[in-house]
């Protein structure tokens, strides 16, 4: 997935070497974005991303010191590889045991993800525990600290990031006890999904499957328990530029590209189909039909669709509260239809021109509406290509391991398009 065209890689090179990658992104957004969802070259990912965060960092102090944000503390230079040894950090018995438990379950089908690069994110982890004790740490940080020391390499660069992504981007909001950023993700992904997908949300609300299930699984690992690494990466490629909202957009993003799968399936099937992508095994033929099939619709997807429809996620996020009163109506409630308890989950009412289904006032939602007809046969023959494209890659012995999952993601891909919803 990463960018492989010569060209590209070369402007990347230029824009690091010649120090000007943040004076690019601010002059020209639309053409940097552009380029980030073509994705950052794998031997340059890491300097990009290092680049960018730092940049982030610096950002966010300078809206704290004028009064315009307050993040956590952690965020001041001086903290960022504060790093105590880890036999004079004194934690919750329950936080050191957690993380204990976790190290050895974090990419262990990664060879050289072995001990030194555990205990590189158990001080990471424990470093920011301590920092944060309000926080702590809980399951899911392991993967996002994981993932970062992959990249950077470096456990200072990659614990810096870590904060970033915790305390600048917000996302420690996922793993607080009354799950105030999960909930508000899950809300503006079922939001996005009936104004942009309204087909498969209406599918969804057809055979009673309970939305939360993925949501809450994808945002809490960032995508690395559910996609091929590789494809985690150029995802955070977009985080690392938009920030935490990005997750929403991905979330969208995906659920169009497996739509013309998902469109077929009914409850038990759709949670088996989310289950038994999970982390494919490296080089696999579901590793490669995923990597083809979300390159499709990361090519397809141009820097400023991908930034209309993060100006949506914002206007959804800017009217959910911060804390919840409901919390466990909203666990138990939160399903399709989103009337009872989701009617009052918006500060204010929605108005009824962001419904597509309504009239509806963005050029956004027009296209929804306008494109449906031809979007829904275009992703599904798309999918079926890609299938078929990655089986007559593998070879017999190969192929004839995987046929039976192979062929019934056949049959699912060859119904009738009236037998899929799009007729």
């Amino acid at each position: 997935m990463a960018a492989d065209d010569p060209d590209a890689e070369g402007l990347w090179k230029n824009l690091l070497s010649e120090g000007v990658l943040q004076h690019f992104k601010e002059e020209k957004p639309s053409e940097f974005l552009h380029l980030v969802l073509k994705g950052v070259p794998e031997s340059l990912r890491s300097e990009v991303w290092r680049t960018l965060l730092r940049a982030r960092a610096a950002e966010i102090d300078a809206q704290v010191a004028r009064g315009e944000k307050t993040k956590m503390s952690c965020l001041r230079n001086d903290r960022l590889c504060d790093f105590p040894p880890l036999s004079d950090v004194e934690l919750d018995p329950k936080v050191s045991r957690q993380i204990e438990l976790d190290l050895p379950r974090t990419f262990p089908e990664i060879p050289h993800f072995d001990l030194p690069k555990q205990q590189k994110m158990e001080q990471i982890l424990r470093s920011y525990a301590y920092h944060e004790p309000q926080i702590g740490y809980c399951q899911g940080m392991n993967y996002i600290a994981g993932v970062l020391l992959l990249v950077l390499g470096n456990v200072a660069d990659a614990y810096q990031a870590f904060v970033v992504f915790m305390n600048g981007f917000g996302l420690a909001g996922f793993y607080l006890d009354d799950l105030p950023l999960m909930l508000a993700y899950s809300f503006a992904s079922l939001r996005r999904m009936k104004d942009s997908l309204p087909q498969l949300h209406d599918h969804f609300c057809e055979v009673k499957y309970r939305f939360p299930q993925f949501p809450v699984a994808w945002f809490m690992s960032l995508f690395v328990t559910i996609l091929p690494l590789p494809l985690v990466k150029c995802f955070w490629d977009a985080v690392v530029l938009k920030g935490g909202p990005a997750l929403v957009v991905l979330c969208v993003m995906t659920l169009r590209a497996l739509r013309p799968i998902l469109m077929f399936l009914g409850e038990d099937d759709v949670s088996f189909f989310f289950d038994a992508i999970k982390k494919p095994t490296s080089n696999s033929w579901l590793e490669r039909f995923l990597l083809r099939l979300f390159k499709q619709e990361l090519s397809a997807c141009e820097g400023q669709n991908f930034q209309a429809e993060f100006v949506e996620v914002e206007k959804v996020l800017s009217q959910i509260p911060e804390r919840c009163t409901d919390l466990e109506g909203l666990r138990t409630e939160f399903y399709f239809p989103s009337s009872s308890v989701l009617a009052g989950f918006l500060s204010q009412p929605a108005e009824p021109s962001e419904e597509v289904t309504s009239s509806p006032s963005s050029p956004l939602a027009q296209s929804s509406i306008s494109t449906a007809a031809t979007e829904a046969p275009r992703g599904w023959q798309l999918a079926r290509q890609t299938l078929t494209a990655v089986s007559m890659e593998l070879s017999w012995d190969v192929r004839d391991g995987v046929s039976d999952a192979m062929q019934r993601l056949h049959k699912i891909l060859a119904k009738p398009e009236r037998r899929r919803g799009y007729g």
